[in-house]
């Protein structure tokens, strides 16, 4: 290998020591970015620590009070996050009848202790209730969810479950 190395002459070995200084510098960047920090932090992986939750209201006649809030506490945080992972996949097997769905929508952003996303999930607790993970993955939502999710953010099941004004089931 050396003599190989030898033989691509003063401008080769240039170029490649050019491209072996390329490599470890990427590799410095992947292992000392939002990784390397928590390692060096003396975390592990990078979990969420913080959620901020925000319900919409996709049909303009409906009429909810606003919820806008950002919940801190890592254990809820991680044990809200760790659940929606573990959801079963939303499978479409043909033609389903769901509930009314009366366009209410729960988007959860969650980030590390870095303040970087590291989760975003969108769900709905009508129709079919099913969340939307990182914009793709579609998960069933469970009565035990909702139920982690309002102990998570200390809202009542019964907020949010409520029916909008003006509509009915």
């Amino acid at each position: 290998m050396l003599q190989r190395i030898r033989s691509l002459g003063k401008a080769g070995r240039g170029a490649l020591v050019i491209a072996l200084a390329l490599l470890v510098a990427l590799a410095f960047a992947v292992v000392f970015g939002s990784f390397g920090r928590t390692l060096l932090a003396g975390g592990g992986t990078a979990g969420p620590t913080t959620v901020h939750v925000v319900r919409h209201e996709n049909i303009p006649q409906n009429h909810l009070p606003p919820l806008d809030m950002t919940i801190r506490d890592a254990a809820k945080v991680g044990k809200l996050a760790t659940m929606i992972r573990a959801l079963p996949r939303f499978v479409f097997t043909g033609p389903m009848s769901c509930p009314a769905d009366f366009g209410v929508e729960y988007d959860m952003t969650f980030t590390d202790s870095h303040g970087d996303a590291v989760l975003s999930v969108q769900a709905n607790p009508f129709g079919c209730s099913g969340l939307t993970i990182n914009g793709g993955d579609q998960r069933r939502a469970t009565d035990a969810f909702w139920a982690q999710m309002s102990d998570t953010i200390s809202v009542p099941l019964s907020t949010l479950m409520a029916i909008p004004t003006g509509t009915s089931r």
